[in-house]
């Protein structure tokens, strides 16, 4: 396995892939899709030191294997993850989200079979005011204790 750390050199720019005809601006991420890093390292391992892509080396470029990516700091630092989508902050508190069963009578739409609402846990207080989305990014050593 090889650990590989992307440094723009210039501005980089992810977009979100829509046409851009008809509109005056672009639909930016805040950070690439995994799709996009694993076709990043996999044209950079399949072109030449000129920088031109071989379209024969595609079936095997296919079967290279990409995880991430994932967020450090350079020069030193704990490595960085998304925050999870179970992570509710709201009224100074950090709460976590989990599957609730629906309320007697409520209705879905039968592509929503199966799936449950999520809500807080039983017994917790709701929230006041409004959630508020904070810290993005979390250090690997907060998101390891959440996980635990």
């Amino acid at each position: 396995m090889s650990l590989w750390t992307i440094e723009p050199r210039d501005p980089l720019v992810v977009r979100d892939g829509r046409p851009n005809s008809d509109r005056s601006e672009s639909a930016t991420l805040p950070f690439p899709y995994p799709s996009t890093i694993a076709g990043t390292v996999r044209t950079h391992l399949g072109s030449d030191e000129h920088g031109v892509f071989d379209p024969d080396q595609i079936p095997p470029l296919l079967r290279v294997g990409v995880r991430g990516p994932l967020l450090i700091r350079l020069g030193g630092g704990p490595l960085y993850v998304p925050r999870p989508r179970d992570a509710l902050v709201s009224g100074g508190m950090l709460r976590r989200l989990v599957p609730r069963d629906p309320p007697p009578g409520a209705l879905f739409d039968a592509e929503l079979e199966g799936y449950r609402p999520i809500g807080l846990t039983h017994g917790s207080a709701q929230p006041a005011g409004k959630t508020q989305e904070r810290l993005a990014w979390w250090p690997w050593d907060v998101f390891e204790t959440w996980l635990s």
